[in-house]
């Protein structure tokens, strides 16, 4: 996929106009050996686990968890992105085996890019193991299956053939002529985690690779495919009780697809407002900067939690050298968690052991 970006000032008399003029022409040549394609990522990493890691299913403290992400970016551009996520886990413990957790679940991701409406919706089915090595440390590994539709919209596309004598007429032919403009293909990911813990303190360690098996994704019958790349992820999560209403975090994530890679880290505070029983209320303030080779973006962020409701609002403030098309927009990112909690009987009661 090639995009073409042309961003000129307008000059008058002399001096550059306060108006930035901005003018994108986007040509996707999808031909073979030129369609590259890029994993859905978020600013709030960790409030993502789907795309961090599949062993991150069902390690939380619960029965069972429900998530959901939404991220709008670059409103000023033409090109602006859309990315939805989705997601519920759950897991189970066997009788029979106290050191030994079991996690399922399912996610579902919509994202949308460009002139294009290039877009991409994933269903995958996560699953994990979960070995106890004593109550403070955890090994798990986990194993994602997805099915996976990439589509391709070219009726706000503009290609070269189309110019004549300098100037755009939409009723010349493109050109172009492609042998689908929906593609379905299935992935394989797997990764393993590590997590310490005490009553106020965790930290989580893990590794995620996802597209093992880098499927063809060729808008075109013919010619050599056009795999998406492996993706690698590696991260780490700390929460650090400071008193007993105050708890500090930290986290940091690396990810690397092909030629692309990213990393991110962010830190944020915790503080126990009200700790009435059924009336629990938490806020936390901090944020995260984004480096893509250079400093890229960023965000500062609000968190509210209350009883099991999460609810976690960042905004991408852009500083790489696009900020003079975005005017230093990125856009806003929502996360929303909801937990339930299960009450047993008392005769079959058993302590959960995440916490």
């Amino acid at each position: 996929m090639v995009w073409l970006l042309n961003v000129y000032y307008g000059i008058s008399n002399g001096y550059m106009m306060k108006k930035l003029h901005l003018k994108i022409l986007v040509i996707i040549l999808l031909h073979t050996g030129y369609t590259y394609g890029q994993d859905i990522h978020m600013t709030q990493f960790d409030h993502s686990f789907r795309t961090l890691n599949p062993a991150l299913t069902g390690l939380f403290d619960g029965q069972h968890r429900i998530e959901a992400n939404y991220r709008k970016q670059w409103k000023q551009v033409p090109v602006e992105y859309l990315t939805f996520m989705g997601s519920y886990d759950s897991k189970f413990q066997p009788k029979e085996s106290e050191n030994s957790l079991f996690g399922y679940g399912f996610n579902l991701n919509y994202d949308r890019a460009g002139y294009s409406k290039l877009s991409l919706l994933q269903l995958g089915l996560n699953g994990s193991y979960s070995h106890f090595l004593n109550p403070n440390n955890i090994l798990t590994g986990g194993l994602q299956i997805g099915l996976e539709q990439r589509t391709l919209n070219e009726d706000d596309l503009s290609f070269d053939r189309q110019y004549a004598n300098g100037q755009y007429n939409e009723n010349l032919p493109t050109g172009e002529n492609f042998d689908k403009m929906n593609i379905l293909f299935a992935t394989i990911s797997a990764g393993v985690n590590y997590r310490y813990q005490t009553e106020k303190n965790s930290l989580n360690l893990g590794l995620g690779i996802y597209n093992i098996n880098t499927p063809d994704q060729n808008f075109f019958d013919v010619g050599d495919p056009s795999n998406l790349p492996l993706r690698t992820s590696l991260y780490g999560d700390l929460w650090l009780g400071v008193t007993n209403r105050l708890r500090w975090n930290l986290v940091a994530g690396s990810q690397w697809q092909s030629t692309y890679e990213e990393l991110v880290f962010g830190t944020k505070v915790e503080f126990h407002v009200n700790e009435k029983r059924g009336d629990d209320l938490y806020l936390s303030i901090g944020g995260y900067g984004r480096f893509s080779e250079l400093w890229d973006a960023y965000s500062p962020y609000f968190g509210v939690r209350y009883n099991s409701f999460d609810l976690g609002i960042s905004y991408d403030v852009n500083v790489s050298k696009f900020k003079i098309a975005t005017e230093r927009r990125g856009g806003p990112e929502v996360w929303v968690r909801y937990i339930i909690k299960n009450v047993d009987a008392v005769k079959d009661f058993k302590t959960c052991r995440i916490y």
